[in-house]
């Protein structure tokens, strides 16, 4: 490997910038309004020198992909991913400084999507700019993609990129994934899947004052969410060394029109999710089979049985020789070795790895900090993922 890249303060000072003028440009999904951030990241990306292209899979999703090509016309296509929307912020008043300033203060920059993920942004573009100032030139292919809904799992983001979007511009097939969700700088490694349903309970409606009357569905609701917790007691028996146990919770519980009348329906959201070898339909099989037995049983009338997310769990080998040279990269930049960890969803990974294109999350920023008030990335990590990124393409993607 040859000598680690280091960055100087003033090229710090651009990457900060950057992600300052990405925050200051807000993109909370819902309602995922990309119009403006968009073309900021399309005249970034050619500013920076790459080839830069609008990939829409609908009118409203313009996800934004910028290519250097390797002087190889064969070869290896290394991608540096991350998505352009935030959640919600929530209460200005909850946060110390407003959550779409970009404020630089505590040695920290401040707002939502700075750590999730509009910081990892502003590094992977700067990274290939400072490489291209450096008079690098690369063997194989370098692509960075912005992506669009994948805070809702939206389909027009990297998924629409791997299916169809890349090859419909003639766009080649990346051969390693990194996305940049925060880390805290170490490598995620193992995915958990998960499977959404919903289900609708029947009931009969009567008056509040006379129950026996009526059948409450709320009440038969209840019965089901109690039988529901021991879906995942044998995973707690026996748990994931890097994820943990499964876990089933009852997200949203919506019944009834007022408090005097007995509820004629229960409507129930159910998240569960999964490490390897377990899978998704292998729960949604389970739940069919609770619901099946309790109808039996108790005469529960289930009258809408919906699967409306369905992943399986993901993962890389830590022994896969691009993984490993990027642990070696992060050990020289960092100056420690970083742990290989499992989370809880893979993101946009997950579409990369299931179509056999292996990766991992690296980035910066705290896990604990994402999705909550006074979202904010350490300006040392802002550092040290540049560098790293700016590493890994020098390594990977060689020199021409």
């Amino acid at each position: 490997m040859e000598e680690i890249l280091k960055i100087s303060q003033r090229e710090l000072d651009d990457v900060i910038e950057l992600g300052r003028r990405l925050i200051r440009t807000p993109t909370e999904n819902p309602p995922g309004n990309y119009e403006e951030l968009s073309p900021v990241i399309y005249s970034t990306m050619k500013e920076a020198g790459l080839e830069a292209h609008i990939l829409k899979g609908d009118e409203n999703k313009p996800n934004v992909v910028g290519i250097w090509y390797g002087s190889s016309s064969k070869g290896e296509t290394l991608l540096l991913s991350g998505h352009m929307d935030v959640v919600e912020s929530g209460d200005p008043k909850e946060w110390l400084y407003p959550p779409y300033a970009g404020e630089v203060k505590e040695d920290h920059l401040w707002g939502r999507g700075a750590a999730d993920m509009k910081g990892a942004i502003a590094c992977m573009i700067c990274a290939v700019k400072l490489l291209r100032d450096r008079g690098w030139k690369p063997k194989f292919n370098l692509m960075i993609a912005t992506t669009v809904d994948d805070e809702i799992a939206g389909k027009m983001g990297m998924k629409f990129l791997i299916e169809e979007g890349f090859s419909r511009a003639g766009l080649p097939r990346p051969s390693f994934h990194i996305l940049g969700e925060a880390t805290n700088l170490n490598l995620m490694v193992s995915f958990k899947g998960r499977t959404w349903i919903r289900i609708e309970v029947a009931g009969k409606s009567a008056h509040g004052g006379a129950p026996k009357e009526g059948i409450n569905a709320i009440e038969r609701g209840i019965d089901i969410a109690i039988s529901m917790r021991d879906l995942v007691k044998e995973s707690e028996l026996n748990p994931h060394p890097m994820l943990g146990p499964d876990t089933c919770n009852l997200g949203t519980i919506r019944g009834g029109t007022r408090v005097n009348v007995v509820p004629a329906n229960c409507l129930m959201e159910y998240d569960i999710r999964m490490g390897p070898p377990n899978s998704a339909k292998m729960y949604i099989n389970k739940v069919r089979d609770l619901l099946s037995r309790l109808s039996e049983e108790r005469g529960i009338k289930i009258s809408l049985f919906e699967v409306f997310e369905e992943r399986d769990p993901v993962e890389v080998s830590p022994e896969n020789e691009k993984v490993k040279t990027l642990s070696e990269i992060i050990s020289k930049v960092t100056g420690r070795a970083p742990l290989l960890k499992g989370t809880l969803s893979a993101g946009d990974l997950y579409y990369t790895l299931k179509a056999g294109i292996p990766g991992v999350w690296f980035g910066p920023g705290e896990p604990s900090i994402i999705h909550k008030v006074n979202e904010r990335v350490p300006l040392e990590h802002l550092r040290l993922a540049t560098e790293v990124y700016m590493n890994i393409a020098l390594t990977l993607c060689q020199t021409a």
